[in-house]
């Protein structure tokens, strides 16, 4: 056991040796003038000073970079919570905002939250309707089609409820815009981005998801969904014409939407 400890011993000595002698060897080469071993303090304060100098100027901004990001992050949430009342109240609102239809689906609550599911149905209804089909067939063949055929039909009433999201400002329009509103608001706050994004994403599953997944189901399957009657459209215009309802004013803020959630 002594043999092996005085053995390791030699072995460890005989490499701090050897790597001694290298490291002398090798500066040799530089020091071998005794000159440049001679101390230069100007040389040293030339060097040094603006090393540390550098060294403090990062350390100094790095601890000023945390400290405005740490207050930033106090600030935003501190803010938060006012845009969650907010959102909270926006989805209050929208729940009560009814949409009354005394024909189809009258025996439903509609509103800003749902009204989607029932534009759906309508659509469909349309779509299994006899006469619709006829009419929309003889639109194809560019027949002219007026106003008081079409009411004559007996498809109205789906088509009528259709037709109150056609314009381009009805009650969910009204509430899309202050909505628009609220976020533009969250977008010029001092919140930070990461708060700002999650606000706007409860905005849009909350409010929002179900009329952009049918706008954009339209514009990518218009061959599908057949254009509706589009009564209003033009007043001064005895005849109709067939339009999707997603490209009426019921889009008015799609886009807006779209590219603040993408």
């Amino acid at each position: 056991m002594k043999r092996k400890s005085l053995m390791y011993i030699i072995i460890f000595v005989a490499l701090t040796f050897s790597i001694l002698l290298l490291v002398d060897i090798f500066t040799g080469f530089w020091f071998w003038n005794r000159y440049n071993l001679i101390f230069d303090s100007a040389k040293y304060n030339n060097i040094i000073t603006p090393t540390l100098t550098f060294i403090a100027t990062v350390i100094y901004g790095s601890a000023l970079f945390l400290t405005i990001r740490q207050n930033k992050i106090i600030l935003s949430q501190n803010i938060k919570p006012h845009y969650e009342r907010e959102i909270e109240s926006y989805i209050a609102e929208a729940r009560n905002l009814k949409i009354v239809s005394k024909t189809v689906h009258s025996d439903k609550e509609i509103n800003a939250t749902n009204y989607i599911e029932y534009i759906n149905e309508s659509i469909f209804a349309l779509c299994r309707n006899q006469q619709f089909l006829e009419d929309y067939d003889n639109h194809n063949r560019n027949q002219i089609l007026t106003r008081n055929h079409i009411m004559q039909r007996d498809y109205i009433s789906d088509l009528m409820f259709l037709t109150e999201f056609t314009f381009p400002m009805n009650r969910i329009i009204s509430f899309y815009e202050k909505l628009k509103e609220l976020i533009e608001e969250i977008n010029q706050s001092k919140l930070i981005n990461e708060d700002k994004k999650l606000l706007k994403k409860r905005i849009e599953r909350s409010l929002l998801s179900e009329y952009l997944a049918f706008i954009s189901f339209e514009n990518k399957n218009s061959v599908i969904i057949p254009p509706i009657p589009l009564l209003y459209a033009d007043f001064d215009k005895t005849d109709v014409q067939f339009g999707q309802i997603s490209k009426t004013g019921l889009r008015k803020h799609y886009d807006y939407f779209k590219n603040e959630f993408k």
